[in-house]
């Protein structure tokens, strides 16, 4: 039994060297179903259903598709996961704060591939820990990889994610950091991620950020109601009409952040 997990999102807990005095300002998590990225003053903590940070991995199997048989609550992709990442998979849609309330259960046993990814929450949202004026859009998430379920209580798992955003920063800030140049290096540095930096109006910098999410594990689970325990991770999860559906529950603190979504 094994569990390997690779996060590339991570923060350092070094001195602030862009704004030290405004640590206080950290934007919290960002609710607001898959469109997180545009709000970094919003706050929920990474919603009810999601404690832990981001830059968790996960576990297998938590599951989910929707309240009434796997379908999705609206039709098309949603901005940050749902569409399939290669041309040749059926479209699926994603549901960002996957919770008990959609947990249908069901037999999670074959080969299923990701699909789609989603999250209610902003993924960068610590940037707003060093400077309080950052703003993010177009928050996006692509995903892809395949989990085993076998019907005698094991699974193994490989899957990457991918999360980019469009991140602007005020002069205030920027100018601390000592400009673009040295903002680009200090993201990438500080939070491991990869980042372009360019100069925008009034002295401040655009930065294209992406961030990737390595998970590689295997081991035991087991199923009650739509609860599904990968390892002693719990995930809420679904499957129904050829739809595998999960996502961590707050007790998750290994990848309680995203919504997957898969098919066989």
């Amino acid at each position: 039994m094994t569990s390997l997990s690779f996060v590339s999102f991570a923060c350092a807990g070094e001195e602030d060297p862009i704004d030290e005095p405004d640590r206080d300002g950290g934007a919290a998590l960002v609710r607001d179903g898959g469109e997180a990225a545009g709000d970094a003053g919003a706050s929920d903590g990474g919603a009810a259903d999601d404690a832990g940070a981001p830059r968790d991995g996960g576990e297998l199997g938590d599951g989910g598709a929707s309240r009434d048989a796997g379908i999705a609550r609206d039709a098309g992709a949603s901005r940050d996961g749902g569409a399939p990442r290669d041309g040749g998979a059926p479209m699926v849609t994603c549901i960002p704060d996957f919770s008990a309330a959609d947990a249908c259960g069901g037999d999670p046993v074959g080969t299923w591939t990701y699909r789609g990814a989603c999250t209610d929450q902003n993924y960068f949202a610590s940037f707003a820990e060093v400077c309080p004026g950052v703003q993010f859009s177009n928050q996006l998430i692509a995903t892809g990889g395949t989990v085993q379920v076998n019907g005698d209580g094991t699974f193994s798992r490989m899957v990457s994610t991918q999360v980019s955003v469009d991140t602007t920063w005020p002069a205030f800030c920027t100018s601390r950091a000592g400009g673009c140049a040295t903002l680009q290096s200090y993201i990438q540095t500080l939070f491991g991620a990869t980042a372009s930096c360019s100069l925008a109006g009034r002295g401040g910098c655009e930065c294209a950020v992406t961030a990737d999410v390595f998970i590689v594990d295997s081991g035991d689970y087991s199923v009650s109601g739509g609860l599904l325990v990968a390892e002693g991770h719990e995930y809420f999860y679904c499957v129904d009409q050829g739809v595998f559906a999960y996502r961590g529950t707050a007790n998750n603190q290994i990848d309680p952040v995203f919504t997957y979504v898969l098919t066989p």
